[in-house]
């Protein structure tokens, strides 16, 4: 949707009727005068806009994507299973590293004994100087110059939602009975988060909001 003053706004259906299919949109963010949502369901969604009106599908694929950010000048837009690549415009990609995470989570499935480890990482989050992503059964990936990763599973976890804020990443749970939420401020070692919720409630999201506070959606 489109909007100058964030109160009126005006719908733009340029990929059709909305659904959990190839329309999917995950991701969006703004810098060096355009804005670029980003999504997929099998191959890649990039779409490039410089005023929110008009809108350039990019050729470029590397499968479904899960998020985009803007820092350092550039946009970086990562895959579900880890798949990083950078831009200056949103046309030329430049391609960062392969599936680190989906990599990592095979051979972890061998470590524990199990077929498969489900690993999507859904959200990506920067701050202090890292990359963070967050994903299913308690995934999350740090990196801060795309050449050496920590990634790891917190136990116990569902599917992660993600924030950023104020120097800390806050992961709280988003796919079980709302009991698990953690904290970081590198991305590396996280704290649990005493969230003193009814077992039978169910986290939606987490966000960082504008007067410095996280907050944190159940149902």
């Amino acid at each position: 949707m489109y909007s100058e003053d964030g109160i009126t706004w005006t719908d733009h259906h340029f990929l059709g009727k909305p659904g959990h299919d190839q329309n999917d949109l995950k991701g969006l963010d703004h810098g060096n005068d355009v804005t670029i949502a980003v999504g997929g369901f099998s191959r890649s969604n990039i779409f490039i806009t410089p005023d929110g009106k008009s809108w350039e599908k990019s050729k470029f694929n590397m499968g479904v994507l899960s998020g985009v950010i803007f820092e350092n000048k550039k946009f970086y837009i990562f895959g579900e299973g880890g798949k990083m690549v950078s831009s200056k415009d949103g046309e030329k990609w430049k391609i960062l590293t392969k599936n680190v995470v989906g990599d990592w989570a095979k051979e972890e499935a061998k470590r524990q004994g199990i077929d498969r480890l489900k690993s999507n990482v859904r959200m990506w989050k920067f701050s202090n100087g890292s990359f963070v992503g967050a994903g299913d059964n308690g995934v999350v990936c740090q990196t801060k110059d795309f050449k050496k990763f920590n990634i790891q599973q917190l136990k116990g976890v569902g599917r992660f939602r993600l924030a950023a804020g104020n120097g800390y990443f806050v992961a709280a749970d988003n796919n079980k009975p709302g009991k698990k939420a953690f904290y970081s401020n590198d991305g590396i070692k996280w704290e649990e988060i005493s969230l003193k919720i009814d077992e039978r409630d169910k986290i939606r999201d987490v966000v960082f909001d504008y007067i410095n506070k996280y907050l944190i959606h159940k149902e």
